[in-house]
């Protein structure tokens, strides 16, 4: 099963913002992944892959999470931010927080919170991968 939400989210500038389009993706054949795609034109298209629990994480208290190309930040009065690095540079955008909570909360209610592994189909990919009958 598939789940899709728009995302509203702007890019930020050192004196604007830049609204983007925005959506988050869930796969329940790929449990832990989520996919955030932009698409600012054919030039601009980005899609992200990063952890449910990082996106999780990230809006349920301030602070921030993230190690790798991927950051998340929550502020106090409820702002939620991303960051994103990659070889071509570093962007900033902020994000509804609402939209998120919605995405997490139907993404949760099809593969609930540590039953990831049992929605992996580990079996029938490696049947497949194989060339074997599942």
């Amino acid at each position: 099963m598939t789940i899709t939400q728009p995302l509203r989210m702007s890019l930020i500038f050192s004196d604007t913002e830049v609204p983007i389009p925005a959506v988050l993706i869930y796969h329940s054949r790929d449990p832990y992944a989520v996919l955030l795609d932009t698409n600012m034109g054919t030039e601009s298209h980005a899609v992200w892959t990063f952890a449910r629990d990082l996106l999780a994480d990230g809006i349920s208290a301030p602070g921030s999470v993230g190690d790798g190309d991927v950051r998340i930040m929550r502020h106090a009065y409820g702002a939620v931010f991303m960051s994103f690095t990659s070889p071509e540079g570093m962007a900033l955008a902020e994000v509804d927080a609402d939209d998120i909570d919605a995405f997490l909360t139907k993404s949760y209610a099809t593969v609930p919170e540590g039953t990831e592994r049992e929605h992996l189909g580990m079996d029938a990919e490696l049947a497949h991968l194989l060339g074997e009958a599942a």
